[in-house]
């Protein structure tokens, strides 16, 4: 065998071929974790006020607590910001206590221009790279309306039957669907932020349709029984994908799982309210069934 030298301050060590490629694999390593750790959206901008605070926030385990927040000064007006996107994330830029939802993904680099108006609220105008994508989405957003609003949502579902309910929402997903479908731009805009505006239509959908007895069920201690969706309303949910990471940048795909696994455990339970969790779906099908649900919602976490 070939024997090399490396010199290390006053001793020589000897360095054969597998510790070379060792200490060359080892060097490639840290070399992609830095690059993996180096800023890659970029979100600067202007806004009304000539000094203050703007935040970028990104709840990167989709647990909706403790969210990363990004916090810079503003400067004459003006404001810049850098961070890590290790996927597609939606991201909410904060100013003077508004809430602005933003599509970003590996390179993102957009200029926000922020108009405060008349009404107390702003003017969003976006340019650069991710422009096309996020100006959709707020078209789309405006568009719908208050159907993404969960308090008014709950609303409907405490006074509309669940047929009436389940008619306005199936509308307004058609609806949707039909505002990206002519859409000018639409077709043009990156397959995965499609693929996001889909997931987000589709699985908000189901999530409101699974949550409508779940809600009216916990409205009032009183209640001990969950009232079951009727057949027909669930005869397509075979068809959703349960399983799907990538859908989990989607909030409506998010509350679409945990209430997916809050009926199917009621179901589980002949419909009764959890009152005494011990004393609930005993049977090996029920715990086999709910064990089954609750390891597609840890997978997912995992993935």
């Amino acid at each position: 065998m070939t024997w090399k030298y490396v010199l290390n301050a006053t001793m020589y060590y000897p360095l054969s071929p597998q510790n070379n490629m060792k200490k060359l694999l080892l060097l490639f390593i840290l070399l992609s974790s830095r690059l993996a750790a180096q800023d890659n959206v970029h979100i600067k901008g202007t806004v009304n006020q000539s000094t203050g605070k703007v935040s970028v926030s990104v709840d990167r385990n989709y647990l909706g607590k403790n969210p990363e927040t990004i916090e810079q000064s503003v400067k004459d007006g003006s404001f810049s910001i850098s961070m890590k996107a290790d996927r597609d994330r939606i991201v909410f830029l904060s100013v003077e206590g508004h809430r602005i939802p933003l599509y970003v993904n590996d390179g993102t680099d957009l200029t926000v221009s922020l108009q405060k108006s008349d009404e107390d609220k702003y003017k969003l105008d976006v340019t650069g790279k991710g422009s096309g994508e996020n100006n959709f989405y707020h078209r789309f957003l405006s568009a719908a309306g208050n159907a993404f609003v969960d308090s008014l949502n709950k609303n409907r579902m405490m006074s509309m039957t669940v047929d009436q309910f389940e008619n306005a929402i199936f509308k307004e997903k058609k609806e949707q669907l039909a505002f990206a479908k002519n859409d000018a731009d639409y077709s043009a805009l990156d397959a995965r932020f499609k693929k996001y505006i889909s997931n987000e239509i589709e699985y908000h959908y189901w999530y409101l349709l699974l949550s409508y007895p779940i809600t009216r069920a916990n409205s009032d201690v009183k209640i001990l029984q969950v009232d079951p969706l009727p057949d027909l309303m669930l005869e397509n949910i075979s068809s959703v994908n349960l399983s799907d990471p990538d859908a989990l940048i989607s909030g409506s795909y998010r509350d679409f799982i945990k209430y997916f696994v809050i009926y199917n455990a009621s179901k589980a339970n002949g419909f009764a309210k959890f009152r005494d969790y011990a004393n609930s779906a005993r049977s090996e099908e029920h715990t086999s069934e709910l064990q089954s649900l609750t390891n597609i919602v840890c997978r997912l976490l995992l993935e």
